[in-house]
């Protein structure tokens, strides 16, 4: 019984058959060899073209190799080099040469591309080579015309350079003057176009290009209301002025009336980036405000007193002790505000002379009399240059402390009387002492047991500990530690902690590193620390410090370290296999890509020579849905995450990929485009833009028959988990006759099919247009 043909098998029949026509339909030469030898290849395949340039047929040429056809070993060598360097490059190398074997001299342009090795076999290339001769020879011919239309211009324009030179000299000092200027310069003119911008100008903003400066500066139609530099080409003044320019910078402006070669009109504008002045400015006030707060926030008095022994400068708690404002105290002599003003002018004095002074007791008179007795500490403080200006000193209200000391002494005898009682009850406390010596004792016998206890656990940890007290001294190791770090035990037994880390530090691959850690945990003694460490003989071991404490005091720091070698060797080979097999994926995708493109270049080739509309326009649409399918393939190649698609960027190129296939004739089609950016997972993204292309497709063919112009909007929105996809145009709308829920269109048929994989829904009205929106749920979520 004779079996039904398969009718993929009979696909890819065909698809040979076509790539077999278009190899041997070119009149190029083309081929498949392999590289057998240093100075050899051998023929797998050739077109009609490239045998018949050695006299044979492509049956002749099979599995031949090139000695054997009598091609020149120079020739052959050449060649090779050219393999040689695309199989070690990844990419195909494009060469000229001369082939001498002809009557007359033959050039030819080739390409040749690595194509891979077969399994037990040798290098395979493809190789496409065309004849240039006509090229060359009309190269060389044009080459020498041009040789004496050079001779010819030459000879003609030499006194006019000369005349010129001088000149042009001049100009250019001009320009290398503008354009290294720190400023920008433009020229404006009467139509608001800028034919002259310096480098400053051109690297702050942009290009003029020929636009209007309200054009490319503020992306504006028409000239701004209140243009200030218009006013120097109404005035013909000079203007002065300040601007904020759009790339938030401030300018210092200066306008000139400028008169060009032809006598138009123009504005010269200078600009002075003043930005940094007013950040510095408006920083030197903040500085300010912020030391004046700092000094008005200081509940103690605080005064400047200039080198003359006069007051510069007070604060608020200042003025409360003495009883008179900042206005009556500065400039007004320093001591007289205290009860010995001679104590007073001998303190700033010595802080003048010494350079500080602290604890010096004074006492402060307050307008109304009463006196605040205080302990001032003051120093001096200079100018940029290190001269002494002035002196700052704050006052300590000792009012309290004097109180205190008072109420002190009265304790002091108080203390004294209850001594001699409670020596009298000593006598009684010593029967009670003998008993809590014997308590003592057996709990001393307790911490020794535990202590011992502690010591077993540590040596049978398999981790290296380490344990430091306050005062740096070493205060328990395990041997582990010991034999991890391989420290010697002349460094241990010393009991210091600063010659271990010492030695640690020689034994790590990054002893900066380990230096910034141990200075880290002394500025913050509470801290707990997990890092890793690399020592220099490529071990590795994990870290983890945490302070020893007492209640809540802390009383040490202890480290624990673990030999994470083998685990992080397994963790590096896990990661290199991970990034393998992400290459990999990488290769395929771009493969499957490649196959689409050829594919749908193929058909794009089929449909453009066949004169058949309908035939036309179904390979139109397999065309445009196998681009489609080849973009997403594109972009997973392209992407550093393969769950990834970015819609937004893909029905645009969609729209942009459809204007031009249909644009060509028909109405005038204007779209609009309105798509966030919505990242779907593969198995959505393919769907999702094949409907886009259905809809898309449909729109362009159909809705605007009859018309001359037509507007299509495309919007694409994602809320929450769900995203939704309209198209609507303004065109002729769908036959109320048809039931497009009905009907057997394929068209809408794949779009209702698509939409179902998606797990979505469909909906089409047709009201002054048509309008198509599909909704579904996003089935894996990302940012």
């Amino acid at each position: 019984m004779p079996c039904d043909q398969d009718p993929e098998l009979e696909k890819l029949r065909e698809s040979e058959s076509i790539l077999r026509s278009f190899f041997d339909s070119t009149g190029v030469l083309r081929g498949i060899v392999e590289v057998i030898s240093e100075d050899d290849i051998r023929h797998i395949a050739s077109n009609t073209v490239s045998a018949a340039f050695l006299g044979l047929t492509p049956r002749d040429m099979k599995d031949k190799r090139g000695s054997e056809l009598g091609e020149p070993r120079d020739i052959l060598r050449m060649w090779i080099g050219h393999y040689t360097e695309s199989r070690k490059t990844g990419k195909p190398v494009t060469f000229e040469y001369a082939d001498p074997r002809a009557k007359t001299l033959i050039w030819f342009l080739a390409t040749v591309t690595f194509i891979g090795t077969p399994a037990g076999g040798f290098p395979r290339f493809a190789y496409v080579v065309i004849d240039i001769t006509e090229r060359k020879r009309a190269e060389e011919t044009l080459r020498n015309a041009r040789n004496e239309l050079e001779i010819h211009i030459q000879k003609r324009t030499g006194e006019l350079k000369r005349a010129i030179d001088a000149l042009t000299t001049e100009r250019h000092q001009l320009y290398d003057v503008l354009e290294t200027l720190p400023a920008y310069v433009c020229l404006i003119d009467a139509e608001y176009r800028m034919p002259f911008t310096n480098r400053t100008f051109r690297k702050m903003f942009c290009e003029p290009a020929g636009r209007r400066c309200h054009e490319f500066l503020f992306n504006r139609d028409t000239p701004c209301e209140n243009c200030e530099t218009f006013m120097v080409m109404k005035t013909r003044e000079p203007h002065h002025w300040f601007w904020t320019g759009p790339n938030g910078r401030d300018y210092d402006i200066y306008d000139f009336p400028f008169t060009d070669t032809n006598g138009s009109r123009m504005v010269l504008e200078m600009g002075i980036d003043i930005t940094e002045q007013k950040m510095a400015g408006a920083a030197i006030v903040k500085a300010n405000a912020y030391n004046r707060s700092l000094i008005e926030a200081s509940l103690d008095p605080l005064v400047t007193i200039s080198p003359d022994g006069t007051i510069s400068d007070v604060n608020e708690a200042t003025t409360r002790v003495t009883g008179l404002s900042r206005d009556e105290l500065v400039g007004t002599d320093f001591s007289d505000y205290f009860t010995e003003p001679a104590k007073a002018k001998a303190g700033y004095e010595k802080v003048f002379r010494d350079g500080l002074v602290t604890d010096y007791a004074l006492e402060i008179r307050h307008r109304d009399g009463h006196v605040t007795p205080v302990l001032y500490n003051a120093s001096v403080y200079r100018d940029a240059s290190g001269h002494v200006i002035g002196v700052f000193a704050a006052a300590r209200d000792i009012t309290k402390l004097r109180k205190a000391e008072e109420s002190l002494q009265k304790e002091h005898d108080l203390l004294e009387e209850r001594v001699k009682q409670r020596t009298e009850q000593l006598a009684i406390s010593n029967a009670h002492l003998k008993d809590e010596v014997t308590q003592r004792r057996e709990a001393e016998a307790l911490v020794k047991k535990t202590v011992s206890e502690l010591h077993a656990a540590l040596e049978s940890t398999a981790d290296g500990i380490y344990a430091v007290d306050r005062s740096g001294k070493i205060s328990r190791y395990n041997q582990n530690f010991a034999s991890m770090w391989k420290v010697p035990e002349n460094i241990l037994l010393s009991g210091d902690d600063r010659k271990v880390t010492a030695y640690l530090k020689t034994q790590v691959r990054n002893p900066t590193l380990f230096a910034d850690y141990n200075n880290e945990t002394s500025r913050n003694k509470d801290r707990e620390v997990y890092d890793m460490l690399e020592l220099a003989d490529g071990r590795i071991f994990e870290r983890y410090s945490k302070p020893q404490k007492m209640d809540s005091a802390i009383i040490g720091r202890v480290l624990s370290y673990r030999d994470v070698t083998d685990r992080r060797h397994a963790e590096e080979k896990l990661l290199q296999s991970l990034q393998e097999k992400e290459t990999l994926i990488r290769e395929i995708h771009h493969r499957v890509k490649n196959n689409l493109q050829i594919i749908s270049g193929l058909l794009d080739m089929t449909r453009m020579r066949t004169p058949d509309s309908a035939t036309h326009g179904i390979l139109t649409d397999m065309m445009m849905k196998i681009k489609t399918m080849a973009q997403i393939h594109t972009r997973l190649y392209e992407s550093k995450q393969f769950d990834r698609i970015n819609m937004g960027s893909q029905i645009r190129d969609q729209v942009v990929d459809l204007s031009t296939i249909y644009g060509r004739a028909g109405a005038e089609i204007e779209p609009e485009i309105d798509t966030q950016e919505i990242y779907l997972p593969v198995d959505q993204a393919i769907p999702c833009a094949l409907i886009v292309n259905e809809v898309l497709s449909n729109a362009f063919k159909h809705a605007f028959m009859g018309r001359r112009h037509g507007t299509l909007h495309v919007s694409a929105v994602q809320t929450g988990d769900r995203v939704r996809i309209v198209v609507q145009d303004n065109g002729v709308g769908i036959s109320g006759s048809i039931d497009v829920y009905q009907t057997t269109s394929l068209g809408l048929k794949l779009i209702r099919s698509l939409a179902m994989q998606l797990g979505g829904s469909v909906e089409i009205a047709s009201e002054k247009g048509t309008r198509v929106t599909v909704e579904f749920p996003l089935h894996n979520r990302g940012k």
